[in-house]
C-alpha cells in the first residue's frame, strides 16, 4: 500500500541508498498498482526468475527491416545485438514467459480503452520484443511461450504476438 512504499523510501533515504532527489522522482502510485498486479501473483508463485539479463545475440540482418527487397539483400548476414531484458521467467506451469517494463505516456484520450493502448505499446514495442525473443531462444534453447508488456503507468500487463 501507499504507506509501505512510503516508509521504505523514507528508509532508503535515512541510510543514504537515495538522494532526496530521486525519492521525489519516485512514482508512489506506479508501485503500489504493480504489487497489486496480476504479474506480480505470477511472479511469486514463478520457479525460476531472471531480472536485468544481459545478453549478446546475432539476429538475421533481415529482421532489421520491413522492405522485401532488402530482406533478400540482407538473408545471409547477422548483426551482433546486445542489450538487457528487464524480467523472464518460469511460471508456476513451466512456461517461459518474457516481460518488458515500460513507462510511455499513455495519451489522455485513449487512458480509458484498454485495447487501445495495448495496440499503441505494440506498435511501438514489438521489433524490440523480437529480438529479445531471438536472445531468450539463445540462452535458453527455446522460444518464451509468453512475452508481455507492463505499463507503469497503466499498471497492467499485455500479451504481445510476436
Amino acid at each position: 500500500d501507499r504507506d509501505s512504499v512510503s516508509n521504505e523510501i523514507a528508509r532508503l533515504l535515512h541510510d543514504k541508498f537515495i538522494s532526496s532527489e530521486i525519492a521525489d522522482m519516485i512514482r508512489i502510485e506506479d508501485i503500489v498498482k504493480f504489487a497489486q498486479s496480476k504479474l506480480i501473483d505470477d511472479l511469486k508463485a514463478s520457479h525460476k526468475l531472471y531480472r536485468e539479463l544481459r545478453f549478446n545475440v546475432f539476429i538475421p540482418a533481415s529482421e532489421l527491416t520491413t522492405e522485401d527487397n532488402r530482406k533478400s539483400l540482407f538473408i545471409d548476414e547477422k548483426i551482433l545485438v546486445q542489450g538487457v531484458i528487464d524480467l523472464c521467467y518460469f511460471n508456476s506451469n513451466g512456461e517461459l514467459v518474457l516481460c518488458d517494463y515500460k513507462t510511455d505516456h499513455i495519451p489522455r484520450e485513449i487512458l480509458g480503452d484498454r485495447s487501445a493502448i495495448h495496440r499503441m505499446l505494440e506498435d511501438k514495442h514489438k521489433q524490440q520484443l523480437k529480438y529479445y525473443t531471438y536472445a531468450i531462444e539463445a540462452i535458453f534453447g527455446k522460444k518464451p511461450n509468453r512475452v508481455l508488456i507492463y505499463s507503469l503507468p497503466y499498471g497492467d500487463s499485455f500479451s504481445i504476438a510476436i
